[in-house]
Formats: structure tokens, C-alpha cells, sequence
């Protein structure tokens, strides 16, 4: 299985990578915006980017790929949150974003999930940051790449071989 493109998260002055998806929480998505993959390592056709501002979490870029016709077009945050430019407080998020940062420790076959040398988790509720804390789950070998090279990095409940449709 392809693994997939990670979120992103703004926080602290860095640049996450994000096992998390927030934007699969928002309890009314629009029926009219169908996502599309445009490659097997991005089954979800969208990638979120994600910051944490004045301790509040905001969806302030979408990369997203839908079909017009025949044709694969890329839209923005505008497609799902008109008049939004400059972002959404994601205040339907309760949960914990993970992070994960470093090579790979350990993969597993039909594991949807790569083990990280470490994981930072941000707990939020209604989009508010309350805390975080980091796991140092161990040394990779040395001959390690960073990321995940066999298994998905998310769970896809909602995707299907070439779409996400949010009228489901």
C-alpha cells in the first residue's frame, strides 16, 4: 500500500508533518465538493495545512483536486469555506493531532500506522489547544529513511478508488 501525504502543521515556528485529519470531523461538509486523488499517495484528495494561532487551531491553506468534466483542477479553502481566505478556526475538532518526526522504527504489514522515532500529540477541544506532550519511541536502525515507505499513514473510511465524496 502506498503510504499517503501527511497534513501540515504550523506550530511553534516549525513545519509538522500531521497524521491527523481534522477536516474529516467537520460535521457538514458540502455536498457539492467532491474530492478526487490525484495519485495513490493521496487517496483523500486534499492536503490540509494547519496552524495553531493564539492557542486556537486554523485550516489556513487546502490543496484539493476535484473534476470538472473530464478535466483534474485544483481549488483552495475557497472550495469548502467561501469567503474564508484567511482561514477557518477548526472549532468542530475534539481530539489529538499526532506528529510524528524522525526515521522510521517499526512497520508492520496491515498496520495503517508507522512507528516514528518520536510523536508529539496536541490535545484540542472545539479547536482550542489545551496541551502536548511528546513520546520518544525509539532509535531507528541507522540504515533508516525518514517517513513511511510500505503502510498508509492514515485511515481512509471515507475513500473510494478514485474519489472522497462528501455527500455520503
Amino acid at each position: 500500500m502506498t503510504a499517503q501525504r501527511p497534513e501540515v502543521l504550523l506550530h511553534c515556528g516549525k513545519q509538522l508533518d500531521m497524521h491527523s485529519l481534522p477536516l474529516w470531523h467537520f460535521p457538514n461538509p458540502p455536498t457539492s465538493c467532491v474530492f478526487h486523488a490525484p495519485s495513490t499517495a493521496l487517496w483523500r484528495g486534499y492536503i490540509g495545512t494547519w496552524a495553531i494561532q493564539n492557542s486556537r487551531l486554523y485550516l489556513i491553506k487546502l490543496k484539493a483536486w476535484v473534476k470538472i468534466g473530464d478535466t483534474m483542477t485544483e481549488v483552495g479553502l475557497e472550495a469548502l469555506f467561501p469567503n474564508s481566505h484567511d482561514g477557518v478556526f477548526a472549532d468542530w475538532f475534539t481530539g489529538v493531532l499526532r506528529c510524528p518526526s524522525g526515521a522510521v522504527v517499526k512497520q508492520e504489514c496491515g498496520v495503517h500506522e508507522c512507528t516514528f522515532e518520536k510523536d508529539l500529540f496536541l490535545r484540542m477541544e472545539r479547536g482550542v489547544f489545551l496541551e502536548e506532550w511528546e513520546v520518544v519511541n525509539g532509535v531507528a536502525q541507522a540504515e533508516s529513511e525518514p517517513g513511511c515507505k510500505i503502510e498508509a499513514i492514515v485511515d481512509l473510511p471515507y475513500a473510494r478508488q478514485d474519489s472522497i465524496d462528501w455527500s455520503d
